[in-house]
Formats: structure tokens, C-alpha cells, sequence
């Protein structure tokens, strides 16, 4: 749950409330070359929310019709778009940096080692990504 951010006359969420991978936007855009980044492994999906999820959305966010169904059906709209950008990474038409392996630490970890080590771990992973994705970049 985030808070709303006023700009002028209109209140802002984190985009990825609705887009968390803007594929579709750059597909739009016209660009030929796509590198898609996650901060999770090949083959994770999300869970559906349970209902104190359902239940806190509602409470924040209630008021909004558009944004509550927005975020009721984000576990759904993120697996299909994963779905999605497997399918064309296996095609070779996009190139996918992701985690070798799932990450263990919570979404608030504090231990500074252990993001440190989850840090360097994505700096040596990125390497070895590195020459695949120079050759993805020049073809």
C-alpha cells in the first residue's frame, strides 16, 4: 500500500500498481530491441491476494472503482504477461536479466549484508548475461 502523490490537480501511485513491466508501451513505441529486467527467477508467479489483501485495498482504495479492480486483478494481469515475456524470449524476439535463482530476503530487509550479498550476486549474474546481451543488442 503506498500513499497517493499529488501533482497539481491529479493524485499519482507507483505505475507498477498497473503496468509492472511496461512491455506493451514499448512494443507501442516502436522499439526493436527489448531487455526486459525482473527482481524475480524464471517461472515465478504471483499468488491471488488473500482477503485481508482484498480487505486493506478496499479501505485505501475503495472510493476508486477503476484503481481497486486494477489492483484486485494485478496477480492475474502480471502471470499472463509473464507468460507472455517467456514466450518471447524463447522466440528471441526480447532479452530477459532476471535472477538466476529466487531471492530470499523480504521486501523490507534492513540486513545490509544480506543486501549486499544479493547485490553482488546480480553484479556477477549481469556479467555473465553481459556477452549474451551485447550479441542480442547487435543482431
Amino acid at each position: 500500500v503506498s500513499v497517493p502523490v499529488r501533482l497539481g490537480k491529479r493524485t499519482y501511485l507507483d505505475g507498477g500498481c498497473s503496468c509492472p513491466i511496461p512491455l506493451h508501451w514499448a512494443q507501442e513505441e516502436g522499439f526493436e530491441k527489448i531487455v526486459v529486467i525482473t527482481t524475480r527467477h524464471k517461472g515465478f508467479r504471483k499468488q491471488m491476494p488473500g482477503q485481508r489483501m482484498v480487505n486493506l485495498y478496499d479501505d485505501f482504495y475503495g472510493d476508486n472503482a477503476l484503481l481497486l479492480a486494477t489492483l484486485l486483478t494485478q496477480e492475474v494481469r502480471y502471470n499472463a504477461l509473464m507468460e507472455e515475456i517467456d514466450a518471447l524470449e524463447a522466440a528471441g524476439k526480447i532479452f530477459v536479466l532476471r535472477p538466476a535463482e529466487p531471492i530470499e530476503i523480504g521486501r523490507f530487509e534492513k540486513n545490509t549484508e544480506k543486501l549486499l550479498d544479493l547485490y553482488n550476486r546480480g553484479h556477477r549474474e549481469m556479467r555473465q548475461q553481459l556477452s549474451a546481451l551485447a550479441a542480442f543488442l547487435q543482431q
